[in-house]
């Protein structure tokens, strides 16, 4: 290959280290000339951004990406080594350049001089790592090339760029999926103008091939296509500048549908109600008044070659009770057999749409790829230039400069990248998103085809799992599936309910009434699979183990006062509105009952609503009970409790980690920590403790208690009836030396109940 060159810029396959490294680039040159051969005359136009040096150089040289990989040398005797060392690397495209030069190229506008230039340290002495300053140099030597030696020699991720002896920066590599680059780049950037047509018809694809070859899918949904349960209602998007409401039973509608999860946000004056209900199914409804999130589904919908759409604000009777007690009962079916749901993720309201175009690409960072020629590539001069992106990794290989500076979020790598989503906030789009069999995600950054079996950018731009919302387990969507209680199967999915309910109420919801309404899609799919019965929440399998939740975290921010009306009973998570927390392994074998469960009932609000709101919950315990008084924060600023016991109280006290205790005092008293779950009960005096669980006889955890107020779920009660608590927060306590817990079933057992 005949290279340019020009006085500040020297392409050379000679290595300044030694004749090994020589002999290695003259190889590597070799393996250039063949890929390139054709250039040797004449490369097409150079774009105005590079440099004429970079341009017959390193891009000519497709960025050493067809030679041997970048490989670092032996780091014996490392530092004094590494101080004479003036190369640390072998392999790649290397080339020689004028510092002067090229950074006076650089500010004069070539993208790719700005790049190298920034490796460059702004100074560097002999602390530094011994390096003398390279801005002195007549000549610094740059490598370029692929890195890892695992990766395709045709298809490459990860570019290195480095200047040897100083520092390097390790790039990944992007191009879209219709650029010439390509076929040589399988690296893809993602799709930011998610509204165009190229790119709907690409998702389209992509939720074609899963129904026709995902057998994980396929066994999940168990119903045909268009043979599936319907809603109620439908918005019949024929034509999509007048969508009509249908009733799928009046109209026989056969074909399949898709769900739609968004925010809100704001009020909805579309939505139906029973005075406009006839007028939207017989003169449809007026798109203009459509909010453009909504107007945006209906696009999506059409675009994917699909008729019927379901959005609850127009699907349900915003104003009948009646209506929406009945279609929230079928929210499970709703979602669950859908032949899609579009998530609206990016929208922040109603109002926002999604179909704008995402984050702009950075043009600092796209580069020209002059793509290798092919034989059959005529003229010489009409080889095709592609467009390459690159991004740095999450963090800099830097030897003798610190670039962390010039890093922003923005200059992630997209795999690596979380993208943005407003639904992943909201409590009502959990079970939305989790229910659906394929959702199609329009993020802040691209667009998702989530399915059972795999998430994927449309595009092919790479995906990172660990973003991923993880899914269900399969047994929730198998009506006829029940799992063997005790199995490791049915402990996941325990363990899975616990994730949910964490995820869920971190969560935001406009009204706290909804608070078990809301999740009650994904309650009756887990009841299914559990074969337990749900109450408010909790599962009466296990009921004393579900008891044991707590606010997130004992150093909580300050709750929110408690609610004038109740939606759930207080040892119900669903009676607080914020975080709750399982911090309790569920799968122990070494967790043991302190109590038992005598009898446990809710009245249902509604009673077509089986795992919906409630009017009241009682749960009646056999324990002990032990007074206990606050005793101030313990040293890491964690709410305590302490046990007042009487003399025979070192054979039926509890343990605990700030335990204080002497067998020999008349007044014993052990100090165990609280999870309060609202700060207003700190000012309660009457308090007690009820143990409820032990583990290898030396942690016990139960619930702080106090007599439940008059009215808050309790009547008038005749003499001598039973107790009446409510739940204050999460008592925990262990000491592995003076107490062990088994003792504790010396002390007598007691009747309560709690609401």
């Amino acid at each position: 290959m005949k290279l340019h060159r020009s006085n500040h810029y020297h392409a050379t396959p000679r290595s300044h280290c030694d004749p090994a490294d020589s002999a290695a680039s003259s190889r590597h040159t070799s393996l250039l000339h063949t890929a390139n051969a054709s250039f040797a005359t004449e490369l097409p136009p150079r774009p105005p951004n590079i440099c004429a040096s970079a341009w017959a150089g390193v891009f000519a040289a497709h960025f050493g990406l067809f030679l041997a990989p970048v490989e670092s040398r032996s780091y014996q005797g490392a530092l004094r080594w590494l101080r004479r060392a003036r190369c640390l690397w072998a392999g790649g495209y290397v080339y020689t350049v004028s510092p002067t030069a090229l950074f006076k190229c650089a500010d004069s506008g070539c993208l790719w001089c700005r790049i190298v230039a920034d490796l460059f340290p702004k100074k560097l002495t002999e602390s530094s790592w011994g390096f003398k300053s390279l801005m002195h140099r007549a000549a610094a030597t740059i490598r370029v090339g692929t890195y890892d030696a695992r990766e395709s020699i045709r298809k490459t991720l990860t570019l290195f760029i480095g200047v040897d002896g100083c520092s390097y920066r390790l790039f990944k590599i992007y191009t879209t999926q219709d650029d010439p680059a390509a076929p040589w780049i399988d690296g893809r950037m993602r799709i930011p103008h998610v509204g165009d047509p190229r790119v709907l018809s690409l998702a389209k694809a992509l939720i074609e091939e899963c129904v026709r070859d995902h057998v994980h899918c396929q066994a999940v949904t168990q119903h045909p296509i268009g043979l599936a349960p319907l809603p109620s209602r439908l918005i019949d998007c024929s034509h999509p500048l007048f969508p009509r409401l249908v009733e799928t039973t009046c109209h026989n509608v056969r074909e399949p549908y898709v769900a739609f999860s968004y925010v809100w946000g704001m009020a909805q004056p579309h939505r139906t109600t029973m005075d406009n209900l006839a007028s939207y199914i017989s003169l449809g409804i007026d798109y203009t008044t459509l909010p453009r999130t909504i107007r945006d589904a209906i696009y999506v919908t059409r675009a994917l070659g699909l008729r019927f759409l379901w959005i609850d604000s127009l699907c349900i009777i915003q104003d009948s009770q009646e209506d929406m007690d009945r279609e929230l009962a079928r929210m499970r079916d709703i979602y669950r057999y859908a032949y899609l749901t579009i998530d609206a993720a990016c929208a922040t309201s109603v109002s926002k749409g999604f179909l704008r175009n995402q984050r702009p690409l950075d043009p600092e960072r796209m580069l020209p790829f002059l793509c290798p020629r092919s034989p059959l590539d005529q003229p010489a001069g009409n080889a095709p230039v592609g467009v390459i992106y690159i991004a740095p990794p999450n963090f800099d290989n830097v030897y003798g400069s610190a670039l962390s500076d010039l890093v922003t979020k923005a200059d992630l790598p997209e795999d690596r990248r979380p993208p943005t989503t407003h639904t992943a906030a909201r409590a009502w789009c959990l079970q939305e998103v989790l229910m659906s069999t394929r959702i199609l995600v329009f993020t802040s950054e691209t667009v998702q085809l989530r399915c059972h079996t795999q998430t994927r950018n449309v595009g092919g731009a790479r995906h990172n799992p660990a973003w991923d919302l993880p899914r269900l387990p399969d047994a929730t969507f198998l009506p006829d599936r029940q799992v063997a209680r005790g199995s490791d199967e049915w402990n996941h999915i325990r363990s899975r309910w616990r994730s949910i309910v964490e995820d869920y109420t971190n969560r935001l919801l406009s009204n706290p009434s909804d608070r078990l309404v809301a999740i009650s899609g994904l309650a009756e799919m887990f009841a299914q699979a559990l074969g337990s019965e749900y109450v408010a929440g909790l599962w009466r399998d296990t009921l004393l183990h579900d008891l044991l939740w707590s606010r997130y975290g004992s150093k909580s921010p300050p709750s929110s006062p408690r609610p004038l009306e109740h939606y759930a009973p207080s040892w119900s998570w669903g009676s607080i509105d914020e975080l709750a927390s399982y911090d309790l392994n569920v799968n122990r074998p070494d967790l043991h009952a302190l109590a038992e469960v005598v009898e446990c009932s809710v009245t249902l609000r509604n009673k077509n609503l089986p795992f919906g709101p409630v009017t009241r919950g009682s749960l009646i315990l056999r324990t002990p009970l032990f007074p206990c008084k606050w005793a101030g924060l313990s040293k890491l600023g964690v709410q305590q409790v302490a046990i007042d016991a009487i003399q025979e109280a070192q054979h039926t006290v509890i343990v605990g980690r700030s335990a204080q205790y002497s067998s020999s005092a008349p007044g014993v008293h052990v100090v165990g920590t609280i999870a309060i779950d609202r700060d207003e009960d700190s000012a309660l005096q009457a308090l007690w403790v009820i143990p409820l669980e032990h583990r290898n006889a030396t942690y016990v955890h139960g619930l702080v208690i106090t007599r439940a107020e008059p009215g808050v779920w309790t009547s008038a009660r005749p003499e001598g009836s039973r107790e009446v608590y409510r739940r204050v927060g999460l008592y925990s306590i262990s000491d592995r030396e003076h107490f062990p817990a088994h003792l504790i079933v010396k002390h007598p057992l007691v009747e309560i109940e709690l609401v």
